[in-house]
């Protein structure tokens, strides 16, 4: 695990695992969690952050990527991208 993050209201984690991109955790059952999708990010994910519905990942070559995460309930794909910053970020250790 490289960085991870959790929704507002606790239902799901957000774990960076490196050039696998960020597995999205459903962990609404805490003595059960179970996977629930999968976002595949342009290089590796360094560090996830939430604010609001938006999830902020720290793609080592690629930069900040943004997505949408209102419509994670309903899409076992991953939210969608809203934007992203490109720029190598290698140097950054966290999102603040």
């Amino acid at each position: 695990m490289i960085g991870y993050g959790n929704s507002n209201d606790g239902s799901y984690v957000y774990m960076g695992v490196g050039s696998a991109g960020v597995q999205v955790f459903n962990v609404t059952d805490a003595s059960n969690p179970s996977i629930h999708a999968f976002i595949r990010t342009n290089a590796v994910a360094k560090e996830c952050e939430i604010s609001g519905n938006y999830l902020y990942v720290s793609d080592r070559s690629s930069g900040i990527q943004i997505y949408d995460t209102k419509l994670l309930k309903t899409k076992a794909s991953g939210p969608t991208t809203v934007v992203i910053i490109f720029g190598a970020i290698h140097q950054i250790g966290r999102i603040i």
